[in-house]
């Protein structure tokens, strides 16, 4: 085997790399499916009366079980070549095992959310965070329509708009609205209806000078609610709005200085643009 990295990706489509290269896996069928599951469970010891429940459910106790025995030597013959990973089994468990200095993208990224301090990102703490997000290349285990992934796809999906999150508000209390403004753009990418965001990208837009866009941030959302729900936005989305459409230039950026000296986190940014014009608002 080479010394480049090699990796087990789950947000996407399943695949084993070297460095940048997917490797060709000889699994199919329920020797796949199987292999998905423990991938999905990785390091996690998983009793075989729930695999066969999972992946056999419909078949004789008897054909079952050699179904399963035969997709776990497959399994095992399949990871030979890869060093760091092997199927264990003990009495009625089965675990597949990934050991370093393999990598898994899912877990980079629950660590890197999950173990960030309170307060101001630290530069290995942001590191992270960027690391993590540019291996998500798709929903987790992206392809696979067992009811099992469901809940852990929507767990996945929530750390990865968190760690853009916190990415757009490390960026934004520093004053760069321009890498600000991208996670933020992300993020929408991933679900246009989180209102909150949209606050703070139409903030962002007013932040970096950019106050067309902010305005035509505003309208384009104010439309995908109208179309898609029947509704309109919410009051403190429309005072913001407003606020950026007759604000001062100088307002503006008093609120910026405000945003950098304090480290604000950005959900708060609208309470700040309101409160310099003389209105308050409820937070989300």
């Amino acid at each position: 085997m080479t010394d480049a990295l090699l990796a087990m990706t789950l947000l996407g489509p399943l695949a084993l790399r070297i460095g940048a290269a997917r490797q060709k896996l000889p699994f199919a069928g329920q020797t796949k499916r199987l292999f998905v599951y423990l991938a999905g469970h990785a390091n996690i010891s998983l009793r075989r009366d729930i695999l066969l429940e999972e992946l056999w459910p419909d078949v004789v106790p008897a054909r079952a079980q050699s179904g399963l025995n035969t997709a776990i030597w497959r399994i095992k013959q399949g990871l030979k070549p890869y060093a760091g990973f092997a199927v264990r089994t003990f009495e009625d468990l089965v675990r597949l095992s990934v050991e370093s200095p393999v990598q898994i993208d899912a877990q980079q990224l629950e660590r890197a959310v999950t173990e960030v301090p309170a307060g101001a990102l630290r530069p290995e703490d942001h590191d992270r965070l960027l690391t993590s997000v540019s291996l998500c290349r798709g929903p987790y285990l992206d392809g696979c329509s067992d009811h099992w992934v469901l809940p852990l796809r929507e767990k996945f999906a929530a750390l990865h708009i968190r760690a853009l999150t916190l990415l757009m508000r490390d960026q934004a209390a520093r004053g760069d609205y321009d890498a600000a403004l991208d996670h933020g753009r992300r993020i929408l990418e991933l679900d246009g209806f989180r209102e909150g965001t949209q606050r703070e990208v139409i903030w962002l837009y007013a932040l970096n000078g950019q106050r067309a866009q902010a305005i035509k941030q505003y309208h384009d959302l104010a439309r995908l609610l109208d179309q898609e729900l029947g509704i309109d936005p919410m009051p403190e989305t429309v005072a913001l709005y407003r606020n950026i459409a007759h604000a001062q230039d100088s307002v503006v950026r008093i609120a910026a200085d405000m945003l950098r000296e304090r480290l604000i986190a950005a959900t708060a940014v609208p309470a700040v643009c309101l409160a310099l014009a003389g209105e308050t608002v409820s937070g989300r």
